[in-house]
């Protein structure tokens, strides 16, 4: 589908975008880290209460781009029992999302989940603890 693109910035993480005809997009980011750092987001379990996901949402983020315009950011986990992973962050908004800003869009998540991407391997971060 020309809608649909992916962008492999590493081995094992990518970008995935979404392109709608109106001019918008979602652009989903391949992320991971132990544990979960953002303030003020919601969590929302299955009935044993042991297995969650949680969730911030970004409204507004500072401009990272000029090319685009962000509507908001959701920064994504998972919680199973006493396990928190931080595994995806989603850009959504309008404009033209070229390989370029599919790399922003790869590097700033990064970023937001405080670690540098893995250079030489899958399970090899560099985070801020």
């Amino acid at each position: 589908m020309s809608n649909v693109l992916e962008y492999w910035f590493s081995k094992h993480y990518r970008v995935t975008v979404v392109k709608n005809s109106d001019g918008s997009f979602l652009a989903s980011v391949d992320v991971y880290r132990r544990g979960w750092f953002l303030d003020d987001y919601e969590e929302h379990c299955l009935e044993d209460g042991r297995t969650c996901l949680i969730y911030k949402v970004i409204v507004n983020p500072e401009p990272l781009l000029h090319e685009v315009r962000i509507d908001k950011v959701i920064v994504t986990g998972v919680k199973i029992k006493d396990s928190v992973e931080t595994v995806n962050v989603r850009w959504i908004g309008y404009g033209d999302v070229n390989e370029d800003v599919a790399k922003k869009f790869f590097e700033e998540s990064w970023r937001i989940v405080k670690c540098k991407p893995p250079t030489t391997g899958v399970w090899r971060f560099n985070c801020i603890e």
